[in-house]
């Protein structure tokens, strides 16, 4: 067991206790300053990012948090509450962020067409068709993720293999024609 020697300047043995009062100091009566120090830095490291390489709607959220961060910290008066909320929104808009979809391969399969409608049946034609028209959306679609670009460019591959050719009847109708 440890115990202090010494307690105020004055020598104590093992058995030594003392009560002890704690007072709450006084309240300061000073007050805090609001800050910009922090979104002041967020917004010069958003500052440097450029728009090429983000869709369209993420770069737009991002820009106007950027905006809204530079007019709070340009605000007399502007409270600790501002700063923070604008750099938790700034923070947000960062994080969402997309990065544009590669859609070459997807463009491959819609340049494609080589498929012409009286040689599949009709059901096999209409699946290729409406997976067809819903990869089309998602290649002219500026704000479409890679996973949507991938999903359709699936899609339409797959309704590609799915095609039924049609039964050709003429040889079947000069085998009658014969007998």
């Amino acid at each position: 067991t440890t115990y202090f020697k010494t307690v105020d300047g004055e020598e104590q043995g093992p058995d030594f206790e003392t009560e002890i009062t704690v007072k709450p100091e006084e309240k300061s009566t000073a007050t805090r300053e609001p800050d910009s120090t922090v979104l002041e830095g967020l917004a010069e490291d958003a500052a440097a990012y450029t728009e090429d390489g983000y869709t369209p709607a993420s770069w737009k959220a991002f820009a106007d948090a950027l905006e809204s961060a530079k007019e709070v910290i340009k605000k007399e008066q502007a409270s600790q509450e501002e700063y923070n909320q604008a750099g938790a929104d700034l923070r947000k808009a960062e994080a969402g962020l997309l990065a544009k979809a590669d859609k070459n391969a997807l463009q491959a399969e819609l340049d494609d067409d080589a498929y012409s409608e009286h040689l599949w049946t009709t059901d096999s034609w209409k699946a290729y068709e409406d997976a067809r028209e819903n990869a089309q959306k998602v290649y002219e679609d500026e704000n479409a993720t890679q996973q949507q670009v991938d999903e359709a460019t699936t899609a339409l591959i797959e309704a590609k293999e799915g095609l039924i050719g049609r039964a050709d009847k003429a040889a079947l109708e000069n085998k009658l024609n014969e007998a």
